[in-house]
């Protein structure tokens, strides 16, 4: 039977697709990762976790340039089923994949192991997701393209491509507005809608969900990645998610950010690839990871399962200038999440945790 790995590409610690990873091994994937060169002793530490849950790692990959010829080439090859990429990697290596002179056959191959959808390209632009869910009836914010559009405030200027929050800054006023927008079309101005922000993750095939539920994380700061989460039984926004992922036909784990308002909810974009809260879902009964080796072709469909509504689980190492209580909650976590990411896994969760607490307590060494 031909072996089945993942590819994992990001110039950054992409916890989640370890943890995904580490969690497959039990159906036979195997991955190879992509990573930047260490450029520290946490670096050359956290390169040495990667060895447990990888076949191979690559530390080539520079967040200048971050799609190589060598990149292309494992990403062609046929033991690579799927590819896992932060946006940072993901944006330019679809670009280079969508302007390639392959034959199509070939190129959409590739793209499609990237992000696997009726546009691929699309799904990591947060204008085309926009205008996709507009077009399915899904409730969204303003959109403008200038300042001179805007006829309301706030707002927030956010970055076109990019996820965790990274880029957006909010502006309260015109003044405020035209000191953080940038002419270069990178960039959109979104209505603030005031509410909850919310969330709807799983995985889905061909544009069906396989796993689907609702959820709400806490977050350190606005705009930013969740500390833990909670399932929610928030029915309207999961049928709003089905509604857009059946448009974009879309296969792979993915997380829906929306605001809930008066009993309704605005989409504010649909994060198509792995995402950091997977891992908190599992725990709660939502069973993520069979899903994922399902659109695999390696596993039968999860099937339904009691949800636990009642639990916060964390879902990233604590933030503490105590190493101490740093310690302690990360050890907690490990063992929660031991059962789902077996040895491997929970062994990289701990040397992570290890260069956590050494980066909280020397913030300059990088």
């Amino acid at each position: 039977m031909p072996r089945t790995e993942l590819l994992v590409a990001s110039a950054q610690t992409f916890e989640a697709a370890a943890q995904m990873l580490s969690a497959l091994r039990r159906f036979g994937v195997r991955g190879e990762l992509w990573r930047t060169p260490p450029g520290s002793a946490i670096g050359r530490l956290l390169m040495r976790a990667d060895r447990l849950v990888y076949r191979r790692v690559h530390p080539g990959l520079l967040p200048e340039d971050p799609v190589t010829g060598p990149l292309l080439e494992s990403v062609a090859s046929a033991p690579v089923t799927a590819v896992e990429a932060t946006d940072e990697t993901a944006v330019p290596m679809l670009a280079t994949l969508a302007a390639s002179p392959e034959p199509e056959q070939q190129r959409l191959r590739s793209l499609r192991k990237v992000c696997d959808g009726s546009d691929p390209v699309g799904l990591f632009d947060k204008r085309w997701e926009d205008g996709l869910a507009r077009r399915v009836g899904i409730p969204t914010p303003a959109v403008w393209q200038t300042p001179a559009d805007v006829d309301r405030f706030p707002v927030v200027v956010k970055p076109a491509h990019g996820a965790g929050g990274e880029g957006i800054v909010p502006a309260i006023d015109a003044e405020s507005l035209a000191e953080h927008w940038v002419d270069d079309g990178t960039v959109l101005i979104q209505e603030l809608v005031d509410g909850r922000t919310v969330n709807v993750g799983g995985v889905s095939r061909a544009g069906s969900a396989v796993v689907i539920c609702g959820y709400h994380g806490t977050a350190a700061k606005d705009f930013g990645p969740v500390d833990s989460v909670q399932l929610l039984d928030i029915p309207k926004a999961v049928e709003y998610a089905r509604r857009f992922l059946a448009a974009s036909q879309y296969t792979g784990a993915f997380c829906f950010d929306f605001i809930e308002q008066d009993g309704d909810f605005y989409f504010l974009e649909c994060n198509a690839r792995l995402f950091g809260s997977w891992i908190g879902l599992q725990l709660a009964g939502l069973d993520v990871v069979r899903a994922y080796a399902h659109i695999l072709g390696l596993a039968t469909a999860p099937p339904d399962a009691t949800l636990d509504f009642e639990t916060s689980f964390p879902v990233k190492h604590p933030s503490s200038p105590d190493a101490v209580s740093l310690l302690r909650a990360g050890l907690a976590r490990a063992r929660a999440m031991r059962r789902v990411l077996g040895l491997r896994g929970t062994a990289w969760m701990l040397i992570d945790l290890v260069a956590h607490i050494r980066r909280t307590r020397m913030p300059d060494e990088t």
